[in-house]
């Protein structure tokens, strides 16, 4: 499956699942086996209890968005500070840092890059942040950095998150090797830069958590049925996804529910 078309399911995934829990949908008590019909729910949630998960769902929201723009801040402040050098590649802007020991990595439509790396390891680190900002791998980080924040309490969106950086690392290691860098160089590239300082989350980074599944991406390209089944596995847990929504009985007035 293209990285395009597996970037928009991963995203799309997490909308779903985000949208999951406010799905209703009506359907017949009749034909419905009887086995289901014992998982009627009948309670209410306490008023108080109810309050008091909303009070803690906001003040950790709010803490996580505090700190993303504290996060942001602190980036823009930095990157103003240390740049000693700056020109454009491939029509992005690039910041060359005086920031010894930092990882490469991009923002929005900027590259933000060591100064002091040697020109044939720049040209390849350029080449694979230039292809995080053609892709727009930003803006989906962004947008999935907000739903992370929204619905912090959700496993799919946090696993979405996980699988969406690995995509968008193997989709940019994959336009640096077809542009003509050696493999192996690259790898040793990407070993050099294990131990650089980690930039923000919400930035596309060069060093990336993600080292052992890029190499497997690089030296054992995916065949077309290892895709099919990724796909699949991802379309079954979509479908789990929509089965857990809730079901409630078709008719006028009426309160009875079925939860599935």
């Amino acid at each position: 499956m293209p990285f395009a078309a597996r970037r928009m399911f991963l995203l799309m995934s997490a909308i779903v699942s985000v949208a999951v829990p406010f799905i209703h949908i009506p359907i017949r008590t009749e034909s419905v086996p009887d086995i289901l019909t014992r998982f009627r729910y009948y309670g209410t949630i306490p008023s108080e209890t109810t309050e008091t998960l909303l009070k803690i769902y906001l003040a950790v929201a709010g803490c996580l968005f505090i700190l993303l723009a504290v996060q942001l801040a602190r980036f823009i402040t930095e990157g103003k500070r240390l740049t000693v050098r700056e020109y454009e590649y491939k029509g992005y802007k690039v910041k060359e840092l005086d920031n010894k020991g930092t990882s490469a990595y991009s923002f929005i439509s900027c590259i933000h890059i060591p100064a002091e790396l040697p020109a044939a390891e720049k040209a390849m680190i350029l080449e694979h942040e230039a292809s995080h900002l053609k892709h727009r791998h930003t803006w989906e980080k962004l947008l999935m950095h907000i739903m992370k924040i929204l619905m912090w309490f959700n496993p799919f969106v946090h696993l979405a998150e996980i699988h969406l950086d690995e995509v968008q690392e193997c989709e940019a290691d994959s336009d640096v090797l077809r542009s003509g860098a050696d493999r192996k160089e690259y790898v040793s590239l990407i070993l050099d830069q294990i131990l650089a300082r980690k930039a923000p989350s919400f930035t596309s980074e060069f060093h990336n958590s993600l080292t052992r599944k890029r190499f497997e991406s690089m030296l054992n390209p995916p065949t077309g049925k290892a895709g099919i089944m990724k796909f699949a596995y991802l379309a079954l847990t979509f479908i789990l996804l929509i089965l857990s929504a809730e079901f409630t009985e078709a008719g006028h007035g009426s309160e009875d529910m079925l939860k599935i």
